[in-house]
């Protein structure tokens, strides 16, 4: 589980503090795409005092995935007990300036400066909070973008060989799956190559096999299983 996996260096913190962190790590898997790297907890140096505190804690995540942690910290500090929150060289805090982000003088690296990772510190009047259990989320395909019966295909058929910024996202989608377009990648056009993928995704998957990249295969794309 990926909250175990990011919990795993947290450290000697209070017991309260490690189910916060899961909390934070859970919802925000369960809610997006980000996932936390590492989170950062006790310190057994006493000059690193919110460490060696036990109530503070460091998200290793990307930016976009710590202005969401930083937002939904906000919206439960007062059930979390909240004290502050760092980020990208700013500090948001409960009792000083309380809701305004502060800038903050450049330490330096990425690291100290908080470019990479969100710093947070409880005041520990939180109860243990057990993580709220992940919500699964009913996998779902883009609409196909043609109108019913039309496909990408060979124009001889009465498909569409053209570019199609809608093509490359399904291009796209298959290498993301694990299908490959060497020669050209996700350009957006239907060659031999798309030609190929489809027919051999079209024979694994059980679908009529066609070559032709209709609603079928277009949703499919997203919905059927990956093969390992």
């Amino acid at each position: 589980m990926p909250t175990t996996k990011a919990l795993e260096t947290i450290g000697d913190v209070t017991p309260s503090t490690k189910a916060l962190a899961a909390r934070v790590v859970t919802a925000l898997e369960a809610s997006t795409k980000y996932t936390v790297d590492t989170c950062w907890g006790y310190d057994a140096d006493p000059n690193n005092t919110e460490h060696h505190s036990r109530l503070a804690v460091d998200f290793m995540v990307s930016k976009a995935g710590g202005k969401w942690i930083t937002d939904y910290l906000w919206a439960h500090r007062v059930e979390f007990g909240l004290v502050h929150m760092i980020h990208l060289q700013r500090i948001k805090s409960t009792r000083v300036s309380p809701g305004v982000w502060r800038s903050m003088d450049d330490r330096g690296s990425t690291t100290a400066n908080h470019m990479d990772h969100v710093h947070v510190l409880f005041d520990g009047t939180a109860a243990t909070i057990a993580p709220r259990p992940t919500v699964s989320r009913k996998p779902a395909a883009p609409t196909f973008p043609g109108r019913p019966g039309t496909f990408y295909g060979p124009k001889a058929k009465g498909g569409n060989p053209g570019y199609s910024r809608y093509l490359a996202q399904w291009q796209k989608q298959m290498i993301r799956r694990g299908w490959a377009f060497p020669d050209h990648g996700a350009d957006g056009y239907y060659g031999d190559e798309t030609a190929a993928v489809a027919k051999a995704f079209q024979e694994e998957k059980g679908l009529e096999v066609d070559e032709l990249i209709g609603a079928e295969t277009w949703a499919a794309a997203w919905l059927a299983p990956v093969t390992p």
